[in-house]
């Protein structure tokens, strides 16, 4: 992990991001159809601290986080119907997606706003915020994200303020991987 060009390029990103907002931020990448946390700090007042630690050593499903659900919406049609055959579309809350046709609007929208959220589809009283980071190659080579109580990551900064941090950070762990291959 920690020789990896993505943790190389997202680490200090992903750092600001939860000092930033406070919150937990994640740099994440798909293994074997499911998401692996590859990074994550935790900020000044990130809660469920002894979750993320077990989400840590556990690939979660990529339909309900929002960093998942960032990199489905920009995988080829294949590589996505793959994986939901492979994985399923099993429910985690009463907010999950659970019927390829929400899965494929959900995913059409994130490709249309740049990012894509997570709104208690993992654990009640949870949102996260996450965007998928391009490779040179305009494959997907992982992604980026915020998590934080629904109380703390509403309104304006559900909508506008994070989704933008999220996905400046993205933008820059994109440049950060695109130069670092220039520089090989």
């Amino acid at each position: 992990r920690n020789e990896t060009d993505l943790y190389l390029a997202g680490r200090s990103e992903v750092e600001t991001l939860a000092e930033r907002t406070g919150e937990y931020a994640h740099l994440t990448v798909v293994d074997m159809g499911k998401e692996v946390t590859i990074h994550e700090r935790r900020g000044e007042n990130a809660v469920a601290r002894d979750y993320h630690r077990r989400m840590r050593e556990l690939p979660q499903h990529l339909h309900y986080t929002a960093t998942g659900k960032a990199m489905l919406a920009h995988f080829e049609q294949s590589r996505l119907e793959r994986i939901v055959d492979e994985q399923g579309l099993p429910a985690q809350t009463e907010e999950t997606i659970t019927e390829r046709n929400e899965l494929s609007d959900a995913l059409a929208t994130i490709r249309e706003r740049g990012y894509a959220v997570n709104d208690e589809e993992e654990v009640r009283g949870m949102r996260s915020v996450g965007a998928a980071i391009r490779a040179l190659d305009d494959e997907v080579a992982g992604a980026i994200s915020v998590t934080a109580p629904k109380s703390r990551l509403s309104g304006e900064r559900f909508r506008t303020t994070v989704p933008e941090l999220v996905e400046q950070a993205a933008n820059i762990v994109e440049v950060n991987l695109e130069t670092a291959v220039l520089n090989e």
